[in-house]
């Protein structure tokens, strides 16, 4: 049997068993949520955006902030940001020292975006860090400059970590965060590393439990709906098929995709159906 096949067999598989009596309907620790139709939208990989931001006059004059604070306006989305603490590109390198004050800014614009720690940078992903304890320095070192320059009454409740790092080992440290749940993989695998059993719960209810550790599965890309040209008919049928399964929808997008104004359009293409099908806004804060 090819490697492909046996692939799309396990996939096939999980997907007939998360369909069957055999998935037991996980609880989550201290998170209740939302009984009705529901959408949670966050960004990734987020660095180089809010360093250049917090140079200007205003945080808003950057091109991705003043999306959205447009976006915010007229729709009452709220944004998670994930950041990386580093990055080194053709622009020379920074780290979120250089990141200057904003949370006047913040406040004063609605108050409307929170921060959580994504990862080291791109190139390491929490789970590639070289011990527990490097993990835990390097998601201090990002909180600790979230509490510099927006306060520590700015974090984000969910977080999602660099290529889906399923930190469960790191449970208790996030929850001393208070942070509640982390979000896991869109792809069909369901998860990495916590075994068929949390996988299949999280294809099929959307959410699971890992020791201790509450995790919460990801839909869709936004810049894949805007790569693939989808129509607002067709998000419209998406939406409705991932709400049928799961009653919500989370969607992630990425700071360097959001500069590019098709994948802008799609948001708000996006949030325009939301609006049509009578689907909340749910923010993690």
């Amino acid at each position: 049997m090819s490697l492909g096949l046996f692939v799309r067999l396990t996939i096939q598989r999980r997907f007939q068993l998360s369909n069957s009596d055999q998935v037991i309907k996980p609880v989550l620790k201290d998170l209740i949520l939302p009984t009705y139709p529901w959408f949670h939208f966050s960004i990734d990989d987020v660095h180089g955006s809010l360093v250049e931001a917090s140079k200007l006059t205003s945080l808003f004059k950057h091109p991705l902030y003043e999306f959205l604070s447009h976006i915010h306006g007229a729709y009452g989305l709220c944004f998670d940001l994930k950041l990386f603490y580093e990055q080194k590109d053709w622009n020379g390198y920074s780290n979120l020292e250089d990141v200057e004050s904003i949370r006047s800014q913040l406040i004063k614009a609605g108050n409307f975006i929170r921060f959580g720690p994504h990862s080291r940078n791109q190139r390491i992903a929490p789970h590639d860090e070289s011990s527990q304890e490097s993990q835990v320095k390097i998601f201090n070192a990002i909180y600790e400059q979230i509490d510099r320059f927006a306060g520590n009454d700015m974090y984000c409740k969910w977080v999602r970590l660099h290529y889906f790092s399923e930190l469960f080992e790191q449970g208790g440290y996030f929850r001393n965060r208070d942070v509640s749940a982390l979000l896991t993989t869109d792809r069909p695998v369901g998860s990495y590393r916590m075994g068929e059993k949390i996988a299949l719960q999280l294809n099929t209810y959307g959410y699971a439990n890992y020791q201790g550790a509450n995790f919460i599965r990801t839909h869709f890309r936004l810049e894949d709906f805007t790569n693939a040209r989808l129509t607002k008919e067709i998000v419209r049928q998406k939406f409705e098929e991932v709400i049928k399964q799961y009653g919500f929808i989370v969607m992630l997008s990425h700071e360097y995709e959001l500069m590019r104004p098709e994948v802008r359009l799609m948001l708000i293409w996006v949030l325009e159906v939301l609006k049509e099908m009578e689907i909340r806004l749910h923010t993690s804060f």
